[in-house]
């Protein structure tokens, strides 16, 4: 019972969509239940047991979303003890989601980063798993357990699901595991199978699969490592070479290959899905005139070298002039904009005349460095003008600022600043009985979750309703149900209206 609420308090903590989430927690007298996402699939244990091995591609696929997952988890303190393909799940749009949190605990230890960018600090976790594992005790599955989860499961850091992650990674590219388990039949250590575990003596993956490349199996040998301080510190390291294998396919030709899978499981008998190989994206370039190819590179690097300011900012200095714009924003803010996918870009327009835009001189914020205030600091390539007076529009998402200047022989530089603690939200609600759709909103009453209690809209001061909160928000009325959901504000958003149909008891 403890670790099912344990695993329920972890879940609360760990919000991704690389995470099978969780909604509610309830208990009713002596039983306790959690409401968490349906995902409608089928695990990666399944998908083996159809295949018997994946593709390299698939595979690789399956490796980088179980480390995406990993790193939320480890960025929260908490190791997960039993990452194995059945505790991944797969849905019918290929979506790949951790999860079965039962037996995870916290890890004190600092995780070391392997990155030019250092883990993100975190506060130390209460400790979730309490007295539940017993020092010196055995936790996990034993075929994907580290080897020091066999000796103490308690004291284990992120390195052991980076094991059992290896593990995973070699089945999936072999249809075998490289070890036997090291137990008995009675639950005893057998030393001399973790011997082998120790050495690491195991075959190697191209033994089964020679199209395995020869980076991916030094990785999983890293993986393997007995000693935990000689595996990879963190997921980090794991995800760049993920990714970089995985840039080498189109990854609509991936996704399609794992949904064909999961929508046969259970059909067609126990035989492996004949599936067409995922080619290279280099490959399908040898359909085209090598010619044709090398002409097309040189034009898109001639039109690429004009419309960056290149050839003005060198042949032609003598008459352009460079301009950059730089924008500083609140950190929080620039999380919003990313996840919203709005624009954020300069627009450079004359002054005089009909006051067209500069054509050609567009430009996209890229460039990111922290600011001193903890913001972050945008600028863009420079765009390049002749002398004369202008007018920049910086667009950030629902954000626009407009700013004249004058343009000499000498390099122009454009400081804007985006400082809102928040933006003023306006919220309304109304509601309709969902048989007559009469509006029953002058009857009900509309409250949202404030500091642990339930208070009316108004009770909340305007600073609270800003950007990346998440509220509970209730309405009731005489004779219906009440309706309860949650409400997400984006940092864009000036005007929330709630509307609840209401179902008559």
């Amino acid at each position: 019972m403890e670790r099912f609420k344990q695993e329920a308090k972890v879940l609360r903590e760990l919000q991704s969509p690389r995470i099978a989430n969780t909604f509610e927690f309830i208990s009713e007298g002596r039983f306790f239940y959690f409401v968490q996402e349906y995902v409608e699939g089928c695990s990666v244990a399944d998908l083996l047991e159809k295949q018997g091995t994946l593709s390299f591609p698939v595979a690789m696929k399956v490796f980088y979303e179980a480390c995406s997952a990993l790193k939320t988890v480890h960025s929260k303190k908490i190791v997960h003890r039993d990452i194995k393909p059945g505790n991944l799940l797969v849905s019918k749009s290929s979506m790949i989601k951790l999860t079965d949190f039962g037996i995870a605990s916290n890890h004190s230890g600092s995780e070391k980063s392997e990155s030019d960018t250092p883990s993100p600090a975190s506060k130390k976790a209460e400790n979730i798993d309490g007295e539940l594992t017993v020092s010196g005790s055995m936790l996990g599955t034993p075929s994907y357990m580290s080897p020091e989860q066999f000796y103490d499961a308690k004291t284990v850091g992120p390195q052991a699901d980076i094991y059992s992650l290896g593990v995973m990674l070699y089945e999936m590219l072999t249809g075998k595991k490289p070890f036997v388990s090291p137990l008995n039949g009675d639950g005893s250590i057998d030393e001399s199978k973790m011997d082998i575990i120790k050495r690491g003596d195991y075959e190697t993956p191209r033994k089964y699969n020679p199209k395995v490349p020869l980076r991916i199996c030094l990785m999983i040998h890293k993986m393997l490592k007995y000693d935990p301080e000689k595996r990879y510190q963190s997921v980090v390291p794991l995800i760049k070479i993920a990714e970089r294998y995985l840039a080498k396919y189109e990854i609509h030709d991936v996704n399609i290959s794992i949904a064909t899978i999961v929508a046969n499981i259970g059909k067609n008998g126990t035989a492996p899905l004949k599936l067409q190989e995922i080619p290279e994206k280099e490959h399908k370039l040898r359909k085209f005139v090598l010619l044709g190819v090398l002409v097309a590179l040189a034009v898109a690097e001639i039109v690429y070298a004009w419309k960056e300011g290149l050839v003005q900012r060198t042949l032609l200095r003598f008459i352009y002039t460079p301009v950059t714009v730089t924008l500083e924003v609140p950190s929080a803010e620039v999380e919003m904009r990313y996840s919203t996918g709005l624009p954020m870009k300069a627009f450079f327009f004359h002054e005089e005349g009909n006051q067209d835009e500069v054509k050609g001189m567009r430009r996209e914020f890229k460039s990111v460095v922290s600011a001193e205030s903890g913001n972050k600091v945008f600028t863009i390539n420079p765009a390049v003008l002749t002398k004369g007076d202008y007018r920049v529009k910086v667009v950030f998402g629902s954000y626009v600022m407009w700013r004249s200047f004058r343009v000499g022989k000498d390099a122009v530089n454009i400081d804007e600043n985006l400082q809102k603690e928040f933006r003023t939200v306006s919220i309304s609600a109304r509601s309709f009985d969902l048989y007559t759709g009469k509006d029953i909103t002058a009857k009900t009453t509309f409250t949202v979750e404030y500091k642990g209690k339930w208070v009316t809209f108004d009770k909340v001061p305007a600073k609270e309703w800003k950007a990346g909160t998440v509220w509970r928000v209730r309405g009731t009325a005489t004779d219906y149900k009440t309706v309860e959901y949650s409400m997400a504000i984006d940092w864009y958003q000036d005007d929330i209206r709630v509307t609840m149909g209401m179902d008559p008891e």
